[in-house]
C-alpha cells in the first residue's frame, strides 16, 4: 500500500489542505511548530483512529472551526482506494471507497492487517528524539535494536532471552555462595572423592562377582549335562515302551513274507477317490454357508420392509436431511459465539461489578458527557476555592482575635496622676514664700517654705500634663486598632459569605451530578471518573446484550426446527433408535439409516440370484455324495 494524496479537512492548524506524494520518497520539511508532527499525526489518526475525549492533550481539534477529519488516498494492488475518517465515536467514523464501494472499519483493518498502530509508529515513524537516541547507543543495544526491526516477533524471544538470564542467575552467579550451581561446584570434589573411595571398595565386590559368574558357569553346564543324560534316560524309556510294538512288527513281517504282495494301484485309487470326497464336502459346506448367510441377509429385510411400508414419509424426510444438517452447523457455530459473548459479557461485568440480568445504566451522550465534565470541572474548582477561603477564614478569626484583644487593651486608661486645683494654690503659695528672702531676720524660713510648695506646685503640674500627652497618643492607637478591627471583622463577613455561596454551588454541583447520574441509572457511590472510563466498556456490554439476545433467539428457533424434524422420525423408533442426543449426532442416526437402506435396495436384488444359484449347488453336491461314499467303501 502506497499513500498517493493527503485530503485534510480539519487537523490541528490545518484545514483545507492537499498534499500529493511522489512515487518515490517525498520528504516534508519545514521550521519547527510548521506542522509536520502534525501531519505524521493525522496519517496515524486517519489509519488507526483519532485520540478520543480520554486522551484530550492528543487530540488536533481543527483551529479554524473546519470538519475534524480528512482522508487518505492509496494505491493498494494497482487499485485506487480512499481512506476517509471524521470525528466520532471511538476514534472516528471510518469511510472507505473501493473501486465504488463504500465499506467500513473491518475493511480497513483487512486492508492494513496484519500492522497495528505500535507496529506503524515503530517502523514508518521516527523523530528527531528518537535520532539523538541512537548516538547514545552501545554497539549491543543498536545490535539489539536491529534484531527488533528485522526479526518478527524479536520482542518476545528477547524478553524470554531476558527471563532466562534473570533465571540462570538465581542458579549460579560467579562469586555467589549460596546459589544452587555453586553449592554444586562445591560439593563436587567431595562427591569425586566419595566416587573413588566407592571404586576402591568395589574391588572386592567385583572379585567375589567374577567367582560367582564361574560358579554359575559351572552350574550351568553340569545343568546341561544332566539334561542331556535325562534325555537318553527319556529315549530309552520311550523305546522300551515301544518294545511289544516292534514284537509285534516283526511277526507282521514274518506273517507278509509268506502271503501275496498287495496291489498298489487299488492305493493311488483310494486316495484319489478320497481326494474326491474331501473337495466335494469342502464344496458342500461353503455352498451351505452361502445359502445360510444369503437366508441371514433376506431374513433380515425387515427393516427394507418397514422402509416400503413408509416409503413416501421416510424419503420425505430423508430429502430435509441436508438442509437440516446445514442448520445443525449452523446452531453449533451460534452456540460457540454465544459461549464468546457469554464470557465476554461475564468478564465485563466482574470488571465493573455490573448486573448480567438486569437493566445497565445508559450510555451517555456527548452532551450529557460534556455536561458532566463541566459539573465535575466546576465542583473540583468550586472545592479548591472554598479550601483556599476556609484557611483565611481561619487566618481572618486569628486576627480579629488578636485584634479585639489589642483594643480592649488600648481602652484602659494609664495610671498617672491628674493635675488638681490644690497644685495650682501651692504654686502660688510657692511663689508669695519667695518673697519671704527679702524679710529680716528669721522670717526668712518663711522663704523656704515658699520653695518647697513652689517645687511641689511645679511637679504636681508636670505629672498634669504628661497625663494629657500619654492619653491623646493612647487614643490615637486606639482609634487606629477599633479601625484596623473593623477591616478585619469587615474581611471575614466577605470570606464568610464566599465561602457560603461556594458551598451552595459544591451542593448544587453535587445536585445536578447526582441528578443526571441517576437518571441514567448510574449509582450514588459512582464518581464522575469512574463514569467516564465506564462508557466504551458499557457500550460493548449493551451490544453484547443485544447479541446474545438475538443469538438466544434464532439459537432457540433452530433447536425448535430441529427437535420437530427429530419427532417426526417416532415411528421409526424400532429400526432407527432414539433420537435424543445432540442435533448432529441424530443427524448421524439418521445418515446411517438411510445408507443401510441404501445398501439393502442394492443387495437385495444381488442376494435373490446368488441363493438361487447356492441352493442348486447344495442339491448337486449333495446327490453326488452317496456316491463318493459308496465308491469309498
Amino acid at each position: 500500500m502506497r499513500i498517493k494524496t493527503i485530503n485534510i479537512f480539519g487537523f490541528g492548524k490545518w484545514h483545507d489542505q492537499t498534499i500529493d506524494l511522489q512515487t518515490d520518497y517525498q520528504v516534508l520539511y519545514g521550521q519547527n511548530e510548521a506542522g509536520k508532527s502534525t501531519i505524521t499525526a493525522f496519517i496515524k489518526g486517519v489509519l488507526f483512529g483519532f485520540a478520543t475525549g480520554k486522551q484530550k492533550y492528543e487530540q488536533y481539534l481543527p483551529k479554524s472551526g473546519a470538519q475534524y477529519g480528512g482522508e487518505l488516498i492509496v494505491d493498494h494492488h494497482d487499485r485506487e482506494i480512499t481512506i476517509r475518517r471524521v470525528a466520532g465515536k471511538a476514534g472516528g467514523e471510518v469511510t472507505i471507497i473501493d473501486q465504488g464501494k463504500e465499506f467500513g472499519a473491518d475493511y480497513l483493518n483487512q486492508l492494513i492487517a496484519p500492522a497495528d498502530k505500535a507496529l506503524f509508529t515503530q517502523i514508518f515513524e521516527t523523530n528527531q528524539q528518537d535520532l539523538n537516541q541512537i548516538f547514545g547507543l552501545t554497539a549491543d543495544d543498536f545490535m539489539q535494536h536491529l534484531l527488533t526491526i528485522g526479526a518478527v516477533g524479536s520482542h518476545e524471544w528477547l524478553a524470554f532471552e531476558a527471563s532466562l538470564d534473570k533465571a540462570s542467575q538465581q542458579i549460579y552467579k560467579p562469586s555467589g555462595r549460596k546459589w544452587p550451581l555453586n553449592k554444586a561446584l562445591k560439593q563436587y570434589p567431595e562427591i569425586e572423592q566419595a566416587v573413588s573411595q566407592a571404586k576402591a571398595a568395589n574391588q572386592q565386590y567385583e572379585s567375589n562377582d567374577q567367582q560367582l559368574q564361574q560358579a554359575l558357569q559351572t552350574l550351568k553346564q553340569d545343568q546341561a549335562a544332566l539334561a542331556e543324560v535325562q534325555g537318553q534316560k527319556n529315549q530309552q524309556q520311550q523305546l522300551l515302551e515301544r518294545w511289544p510294538k516292534y514284537v509285534e512288527w516283526q511277526a507282521l513281517q514274518a506273517f507278509l513274507a509268506t502271503t501275496k504282495p498287495f496291489d498298489s494301484t487299488l492305493y493311488a485309487q483310494y486316495q484319489k477317490i478320497e481326494e474326491q470326497r474331501q473337495e466335494s464336502q469342502a464344496a458342500l459346506a461353503d455352498a451351505q454357508q452361502a445359502v445360510a448367510t444369503i437366508q441371514e441377509t433376506l431374513d433380515q429385510t425387515g427393516e427394507f420392509r418397514f422402509y416400503q411400508t413408509h416409503q413416501a414419509e421416510i424419503d420425505g424426510l430423508l430429502e430435509q436431511w441436508s438442509t437440516r444438517q446445514k442448520q445443525a452447523q449452523q446452531l453449533a457455530l451460534q452456540q460457540t459465539q454465544l459461549t464468546q459473548l457469554t464470557s465476554e459479557q461475564a468478564a465485563l461485568a466482574a470488571k465493573y461489578q455490573w448486573p448480567t440480568t438486569e437493566t445497565l445504566p445508559t450510555v451517555l451522550s456527548a452532551d450529557q458527557l460534556e455536561q458532566l465534565q463541566v459539573a465535575n470541572t466546576t465542583y473540583e474548582q468550586t472545592q479548591t476555592t472554598n479550601r483556599v477561603l476556609t484557611d483565611q477564614l481561619t487566618t481572618l478569626t486569628d486576627q480579629v482575635a488578636e485584634q479585639e484583644q489589642l483594643v480592649t487593651t488600648l481602652e484602659t486608661p494609664a495610671e498617672v496622676a491628674s493635675p488638681t486645683p490644690m497644685s495650682n494654690i501651692c504654686l502660688g503659695l510657692g511663689v508669695v514664700g519667695l518673697l519671704g528672702i527679702f524679710l529680716p531676720g528669721g522670717l526668712k524660713a518663711i522663704a523656704l517654705l515658699g520653695l518647697g510648695l513652689l517645687g511641689y506646685g511645679l511637679y504636681t503640674k508636670y505629672q498634669g500634663q504628661q497625663k494629657q500627652t500619654a492619653d491623646t497618643t493612647q487614643k490615637a492607637q486606639w482609634q487606629q486598632a477599633l479601625a484596623k478591627l473593623d477591616q478585619l471583622q469587615a474581611d471575614l463577613q466577605e470570606k464568610q459569605t464566599a465561602l457560603a455561596d461556594g458551598q451552595q454551588a459544591l451542593s448544587t454541583s453535587q445536585q445536578q451530578v447526582a441528578t443526571l447520574l441517576s437518571t441514567n441509572g448510574y449509582s450514588n457511590e459512582a464518581t464522575v471518573t469512574q463514569v467516564m472510563n465506564q462508557q466504551d466498556a458499557l457500550a460493548r456490554m449493551q451490544h453484547l446484550q443485544a447479541l446474545i439476545a438475538q443469538q438466544s433467539a434464532e439459537i432457540n428457533a433452530s433447536q425448535a426446527d430441529l427437535t420437530d424434524y427429530f419427532e417426526q422420525f417416532a415411528f421409526a423408533h424400532d429400526w432407527l433408535g432414539a433420537l435424543q442426543g445432540e442435533p448432529l449426532h441424530n443427524l448421524a442416526q439418521i445418515e446411517q439409516f438411510k445408507g443401510r437402506l441404501d445398501q439393502l435396495k442394492q443387495a437385495l436384488a444381488q442376494d435373490n440370484e446368488r441363493y438361487e444359484y447356492q441352493q442348486q449347488q447344495v442339491t448337486r453336491l449333495q446327490r453326488q455324495e452317496p456316491r463318493t461314499t459308496s465308491a469309498t467303501s
